[in-house]
């Protein structure tokens, strides 16, 4: 007998048995495996559990439930069903050195729920992927980019191509899953499809069986070490998959120290899949109140003050409940550190964890912005002052429009743009700016107190406002009815004029953006800045300098907080 798909997990070192990892009652039955040539010695098992769901009548489904609501009882829909099914693991295990190593093929719905994921190698089925891919016959990538609202991306194409066509930063965006045609050196495979595991699809007349099965996987497995990633995919060695336990566990206990100290500045929550927001709901309590976003605090107020026991495994057990919106019913249900996004420091070494993995920033990469930030100007202008309170009484809130208030109630040299609605493609959402200095400068204002994520969004808005401003007829035009809004008689004129319409009356480089970062201390500073957003500000300031032909320079500002 012949199958066609399997799918392969690699399980760390540390695991010295198969019942290390399994996740089964009784004891998996050994498979007696056909005669190999001379190599290394494999033993296999096999487990398979029979799983029974839970019966379901009308009165389960909230839709059919409504329907009969306006039924008379003869008339009422009715639905009763009840299914099992199989799902199924082999253990392989290989003797290399007097040491096992093990690998486990999981089969059928749920067939990964037998294995436990402690143990799984998180980035093998990936970088196997990227190392027996061929480079111009991908068919689908799925990446996650690290900000404060961390965004879940799938790009697939109809036609294999190369990876150029899929429009990927892959220094920023990390690759979640790699699908596509293997190169000729793996030609038993007609598709694949890597993440944590290796699912792949045998070509027809080509199938898997006892006599090929163990030396393919043996094949994959030796893939997982081949160099040719670093060449298709450049940028993912940038952020090096940590597997090391002993590292994992410190990373664990500096991130949960962070958050028993309620230091959340560079961690926030974040969705560990795709997901159709508009039709979910969140909870941090099975049957408490429904959230329509993922908020650290809230999860955190969900539950009771971390005691001195605490430890990682506390985030680990809690869990986030995903609701249906239209059924009323429960999708899934998320490990809390499953949707942490943090970055931790240890040592000299910069790690970020997303999707409950820790990645190493790599040295060299993180120099190269390092140096980088040394060539960012700060901006040293007196109409951005220091000391400001920004309490917003009515909302009991800091706010930053409070600050840029205060600054156009100061000099006559700027117009607040802050709110105002200006047209950009076609859309009446944004303001350019939040405030426009004489000189032609475009000041953008953002309080530093949510981690990478608030200022990383500034950088990208920046650049976004700048394109327009240079680009867009109507964004020009719109600034320009907004001067007319607003500004006094005596300054009107001179705002206008440096607003042309016509985009041949501007030039570039008389105009500078300035990324005005508001902090409750005196500690702002570029080194300062969490990586990933000192990484976005370098692409930024490259951009608006080298490709627009503006300024950019940077202020950090002090503000006090709270009532006075």
């Amino acid at each position: 007998m012949s199958i066609d798909r399997i799918t392969i997990y690699k399980i760390k070192d540390i695991a010295r048995s198969k019942d290390n990892f399994l996740k089964i009652d009784g004891d998996p039955k050994h498979i007696t495996l056909p005669a190999r040539a001379a190599g290394i010695a494999v033993s296999a098992w096999a487990h398979v559990k029979t799983h029974t769901v839970v019966r379901k009548t009308q009165d389960n489904i909230p839709w059919l439930a409504f329907f009969n609501e306006g039924l008379p009882a003869p008339d009422q829909f009715r639905f009763n069903a009840q299914n099992s099914f199989p799902s199924g693991v082999v253990v392989l295990q290989f003797e290399i050195a007097g040491a096992p190593s093990f690998y486990a093929l999981t089969f059928g719905l749920g067939g990964d729920n037998l294995i436990d994921h402690e143990y799984v190698i998180k980035d093998f089925g990936l970088q196997v992927a990227m190392n027996i891919c061929d480079p111009n016959s991908l068919k689908r990538i799925q990446t996650s980019m690290h900000e404060a609202v961390s965004t879940q991306s799938e790009r697939q194409i109809s036609v294999g191509s190369s990876f150029s066509v899929f429009n990927i930063d892959d220094e920023k965006e990390f690759f979640r899953a790699l699908a596509g045609a293997a190169k000729n050196e793996f030609g038993f495979i007609q598709s694949f499809n890597g993440r944590d595991s290796i699912a792949i699809k045998a070509k027809k007349g080509d199938a898997l069986n006892w006599r090929n099965l163990v030396d393919r996987v043996e094949m994959l497995a030796n893939a997982y070490d081949l160099p040719d990633y670093k060449t298709n995919f450049p940028g993912y060695a940038k952020f090096r998959f940590e597997n090391d336990p002993i590292v994992i566990a410190e990373l664990d206990y500096l991130l949960f120290d962070k958050i028993r100290n309620n230091d959340l500045a560079n961690v926030h929550l974040a969705a560990p899949e795709v997901m159709d927001f508009s039709s979910v709901e969140f909870s941090y309590n099975k049957d408490a109140e429904r959230y329509d976003d993922l908020v650290l605090g809230e999860l955190l107020a969900a539950r009771r003050a971390f005691g001195e026991r605490s430890s990682i495994d506390s985030l680990k057990s809690m869990k986030i409940h995903v609701w249906n919106v239209d059924t009323g019913a429960k999708i899934r249900d998320w490990s809390s550190y499953k949707c942490m996004v943090a970055e931790v420091q240890r040592g000299n070494d910069s790690y970020i964890l997303s999707n409950a993995q820790w990645k190493q920033i790599a040295t060299e990469f993180k120099t190269e912005v390092d140096d980088y930030m040394a060539t960012v100007p700060l901006s040293v202008d007196a109409f951005l002052p220091s000391g400001v309170r920004i309490w917003h009484a009515a909302s009991g809130k800091n706010r930053e429009s409070v600050f840029n208030a205060h600054v156009a109630a100061s000099t006559p040299d700027v117009l607040l743009f802050d709110t105002a609605k200006i047209e950009i493609a076609g859309q009446r959402y944004y303001e350019t700016c939040d405030i426009f200095h004489k000189q032609r400068k475009f000041v953008q204002v953002k309080r530093f107190s949510s981690g990478s994520a608030s200022v990383s969004h500034l950088f990208v808005q920046g650049r976004f406002y700048a394109e327009a401003f240079l680009s867009d007829d109507s964004c020009r035009q719109g600034m320009r009815d907004h001067v007319e809004e607003i500004a006094s008689a005596a300054t009107k004129d001179v705002f206008l004029d440096l607003i042309p319409l016509a985009r041949t009356d501007l030039v570039s480089n008389n105009y500078t953006v300035v990324f005005c970062i508001l902090g409750d201390d005196d500690a702002g500073t570029l080194a300062n800045l969490p990586f990933m957003a000192r990484y976005e500000l370098m692409h930024t300031h490259k951009h608006l300098t080298n490709g627009l032909g503006m300024k950019c320079e940077v202020a950090f500002r002090k503000v006090l907080v709270g009532a006075a």
